[in-house]
């Protein structure tokens, strides 16, 4: 045990008692020494007698507690914590708080990203016992960070600036401080991403002028992140900075730009991809019986304005040339329905043009991606009708989530209900996969009919080797509605094996849902 520094009454008693200690009662007599007042009367007491070792440690026993007695730690220079503020939301109820502790545990933590949402729509907070582990869990966790630091309010922020793990959290209080460039000058990288997507949220012409003060000295992998955080509230005015952004450096922060670019389909990046493929690819209206066509001709090569637009040289995909894989990234970045509008037809004719054989996926794939981006719905619903006349679900599913909601559910439906029995290869099972949750009661009634059909199928065989199906049970149950818990077994439950195990954690899943949101409505 440490103790504190000697004061000068007690340093020669101690040096007495140490010197006796080190030579040995039997070559040298303790002479217990002599001090005035208590310590002396208590001394005075401890005469050697017939235990001169024993008189020695009571002896060093009293001096010590003499000298912690008297010890006062030395003063510190650190500054204090700054107070807590008053927080800004209510807590959430206790049984909540339960739920809360059993998904960082470890148990039902599938169900966590819905907790964390619906306590942000009750206008509650995590319990102030739970922020700690909250916070540590956001920091091993990136995708659930934005919907942890909702969950936060003013206590939880200023706790996470007060551990260096958990800086991410504290650049959502700054982004509402009325000068938020100490944070922005001297924050972590994530603190920093945090800060940019609170104020692109509020103010993005702030957000983005912070940005681009700072830009020239950002690391590469920083500019790529904070460029990602300018899609929220992405218009016209962010161009001139994005332009900038297509002279850096490293390609994949002028692959970032340009993205960003593409979408804004009045942005010169989209006007430039457009004037470079319009002579690539020339349309050959019908006539009488033939119909119209599409021919496809490659880029010769590749131009420091292609690259600076952000079209990567080497291509990404197995089994595709340099010149297709050009093509294929520049017909992405166009709207699509600019070639509506260049050759006069609607996207329903385009795609029923004859194509090449060869170019046929990559035209198709292209003009898949440009419509997704754009979010163009009379483009994706063609392409959809083409996909399902191709029966191709996996291109299929890759569109759903770009239509909206009912729609998307729809077809998910449809899919389901034209092919038996559900199965790993089902052509839903990519659809389903695909679907944020929560589904509609009507497409969900239909999953649980399905999987019921498939328990009770007489091939079991087939059933225990069929893991796509079955890793996706978890994913069913955290995109259901959670009301539809107390059905679940009745539905799916009759028959268990062989996948009893899976069937079971599938509803109580369900059930802890149901009971979670239920506790957090009542908070």
């Amino acid at each position: 045990m440490r103790h504190g520094p000697l004061t000068p009454a007690c340093a020669p008693l101690w040096a007495d008692l140490v010197a006796t200690a080190l030579l040995g009662t039997e070559r040298r007599a303790p002479a217990l020494p002599v001090a005035g007042g208590a310590l002396g009367d208590l001394l005075g007491r401890l005469a050697p007698g017939d235990d001169p070792a024993g008189a020695l440690l009571g002896a060093a026993a009293a001096v010590a507690l003499y000298r912690r007695a008297g010890w006062l730690p030395p003063a510190s220079a650190a500054q204090p914590f700054p107070p807590a503020p008053p927080d800004d939301l209510p807590p959430c109820s206790a049984r909540a708080g339960a739920h809360l502790a059993q998904m960082l545990a470890g148990t039902y933590a599938a169900a966590l990203p819905e907790w964390l949402a619906a306590l942000a729509s009750a206008g509650r907070a995590a319990p102030a016992s739970l922020l700690p582990a909250l916070l540590d869990h956001g920091r091993n966790h990136e995708d659930l960070r934005p919907v942890i630091v909702a969950a936060l309010g003013a206590r939880g922020r200023w706790l996470a600036g007060l551990n260096p793990d958990w800086e991410y959290a504290s650049g959502a209080g700054a982004a509402a401080q009325e000068d938020a460039t100490p944070l922005w000058e001297t924050g972590s990288p994530a603190a920093r991403l945090m800060l940019l997507a609170g104020l692109r949220a509020r103010e993005p012409e702030r957000a983005r002028d912070l940005l681009a003060a700072s830009w020239a000295s950002e690391k590469v992998d920083d500019r790529e992140r904070f460029l990602a955080a300018l899609a929220q509230g992405l218009c016209m005015a962010d161009e001139p900075f994005l332009e900038q952004a297509l002279n850096d450096r490293s390609e994949r922060v002028r692959k970032a730009a340009a993205d960003l670019l593409a979408t804004l389909p009045e942005s010169a990046l989209a006007q430039r991809m457009a004037a470079r493929v319009a002579p690539l690819l020339r349309w050959q209206p019908g006539r009488l019986l033939q119909r119209a066509s599409i021919d496809v001709a490659l880029p010769e090569e590749y131009d420091k304005a292609m690259q600076r637009d952000g079209i990567v040289r080497k291509p990404a995909r197995s089994g595709m040339g340099e010149k297709a894989w050009w093509l294929s990234q520049m017909i992405e970045q166009i709207p699509p329905d600019a070639w509506c509008k260049l050759w006069g037809a609607s996207p329903d004719e385009i795609l029923k043009a004859k194509l090449p054989k060869e170019w046929r996926d990559l035209l198709l794939s292209s003009l898949s991606e440009a419509a997704r981006r754009h979010g163009d719905q009379e483009w994706l619903e063609a392409l959809i009708a083409l996909r399902r006349a191709d029966k191709k679900p996996g291109e299929l599913a890759e569109l759903l989530p770009a239509l909206p909601p009912a729609r998307r559910e729809a077809l998910a439906l449809a899919l389901l209900q034209a092919h038996q029995p559900l199965a790993g290869d089902h052509p839903a099972l990519a659809a389903l996969r695909s679907l944020a949750g929560p589904w509609g009661h009507d497409l969900s009634r239909a999953v649980l009919a399905a999987l019921r059909r498939r328990l009770l199928a007489s091939d079991k065989s087939s059933l225990r080797t069929d893991w796509r199906l079955h890793s996706a049970l978890e994913l069913f149950a955290t995109r259901m509605p959670a009301d539809l818990a107390a059905k679940v077994g009745a539905i799916i439950s009759d028959e268990l094996p062989p996948w009893g195990g899976a069937i079971t954690q599938f509803e109580e899943l369900m059930r802890f849902r149901d009971a979670m949101l239920r506790a957090l409505r009542e908070s």
